[in-house]
């Protein structure tokens, strides 16, 4: 079963809605208006980085393979714009 993430487009196969959830995504049947993947949430509610500027930076540079590779601080966060 293939989710999407509605926030970013990132997608990546899994068994099932459980499967992902236990992947870090917010997927059915635990979230079942709104599929998102492990790192959105992540980056705006966990490390407090603007969304908008993650997004601009992961279309140039790609999206990082694991939470881990986000732990960069905001003031070294590449400057692409406005959030």
């Amino acid at each position: 079963m293939k989710f999407k993430c509605q926030c970013c487009g990132f997608e990546q196969e899994f068994a099932n809605g459980e499967e992902a959830f236990e992947n870090g995504w917010d997927a059915p049947p635990h979230f079942t208006g709104y599929v998102c993947c492990d790192l959105c949430p992540a980056v705006c509610i966990v490390l407090g980085l603007s969304h908008t500027k993650a997004h601009a930076f992961w279309a140039k540079h790609g999206r990082p393979p694991d939470f881990g590779a986000l732990c960069v601080p905001d003031d070294q966060f590449p400057d692409i714009g406005e959030a």
